[in-house]
């Protein structure tokens, strides 16, 4: 009898340890199961949060390049509407000196023409005064000049 019960409850005990033992085992599997759903759930929030952060990045770049692209263009646009009032200076004091030139062309030539004419005066007054004189030959002492163009 007495032997039985102590055996009895020694298995009784050993069972409560088994059990106890096999509960405690599962309980840490069961905690490492949840710790890896856990770590995936972690994962996949800082992937979210990852690609939220690229996204922001990536707008604040493009707007960034944007910005670089306009500034570079208003710099082109400054340069060529600086050149463009350069050729316009350049090409009215073009305009200017062909006109100086095309008047200083135009004051020679009647200059000239001037000059033509009083030498033509000279000559035939040379001419007059010499048949006056009662010389003999062509009447003029050089022979007439056409005016020029």
């Amino acid at each position: 009898g007495c032997k039985e019960g102590v055996l009895r409850i020694c298995a009784l005990r050993l069972r409560c340890r088994h059990t106890q033992r096999r509960g405690l085992i599962r309980m840490r599997e069961m905690a490492a199961v949840h710790a890896e759903r856990a770590a995936g759930a972690l994962r996949a929030v800082r992937a979210g949060w990852l690609r939220r952060i690229l996204a922001g990045w990536a707008l604040v770049a493009r707007a960034a390049r944007d910005q670089q692209a306009a500034e570079l263009l208003r710099r082109e646009l400054e340069v060529v509407e600086a050149l463009r009032r350069l050729h316009l200076r350049v090409a009215i004091a073009a305009w200017v000196a062909r006109g100086e030139r095309r008047r200083l062309r135009r004051a020679a030539r009647a200059y000239k023409q001037q000059l033509l004419s009083r030498v033509d005066a000279w000559l035939e007054g040379m001419d007059a005064s010499a048949n006056t004189q009662g010389r003999q030959g062509s009447g003029r002492l050089l022979p007439r000049v056409p005016p020029l163009p």
